[in-house]
């Protein structure tokens, strides 16, 4: 009896696949027939003994008792070795199930990780976009002073051009009017 609680034992104590916990439960079953069969005749043995040698009933009531103590020790392993079965194939089914979750979770993350590339991206782009106009800017204020610059300059040299050519005209105006007297007298 001792190596059969020792193969239950292992078998509840260790993850295995179906086949290999059915296969350990008709070993297991195999061996218990096969130690009912080996205390079946030493039973009879016993039960020849006792009534030969005259024992009273009650210890031959009691040895039955306990036989049938054993078998029911006996199925209760049985029974608890299905229901291990039962609760292997819950925490498979839980495992998976997690498993399944993890794979999602990954999924998502992925996801999110191009997108938050993407979206690095795009920033990137509108702050180039915004340094590019900011130059732009700066540039076009440049050149605006510069044309400002100009026009002032421009006016005034116009001015000095006018000023100029009055003074040629005048000066002309005088020597034509100073010849047109000359010849005049």
């Amino acid at each position: 009896m001792g190596k059969l609680s020792k193969k239950i034992n292992e078998a509840k104590n260790v993850n295995l696949d179906d086949q290999e916990i059915e296969g350990m439960i008709e070993k297991v079953k195999d061996e218990l027939e096969s130690a009912k069969n080996n205390i079946e005749p030493m039973i009879r043995k016993m039960k020849e003994k006792i009534s030969h040698y005259g024992c009273d009933f009650q210890l031959a009531v009691n040895n039955e008792q306990r036989e049938n103590e054993k078998k029911e020790q006996e199925q209760e392993m049985i029974f608890d070795l299905t229901n291990n079965k039962e609760l292997l194939d819950k925490r498979r089914k839980d495992l998976q199930d997690i498993h399944s979750t993890a794979d999602q979770i990954k999924q998502m993350t992925d996801k999110m990780a191009m997108d938050l590339k993407e979206q690095g991206a795009i920033l990137n782009d509108i702050e180039n976009k915004v340094t590019e106009t900011e130059d732009n800017a700066k540039k076009s204020k440049e050149e605006i002073m510069q044309a400002d610059k100009m026009s002032k300059s421009n006016r005034k040299r116009a001015i000095f051009f006018i000023i100029i050519i009055l003074v040629a005209l005048g000066g002309m105006a005088a020597l034509i009017f100073g010849l047109v007297n000359y010849f005049k007298k």
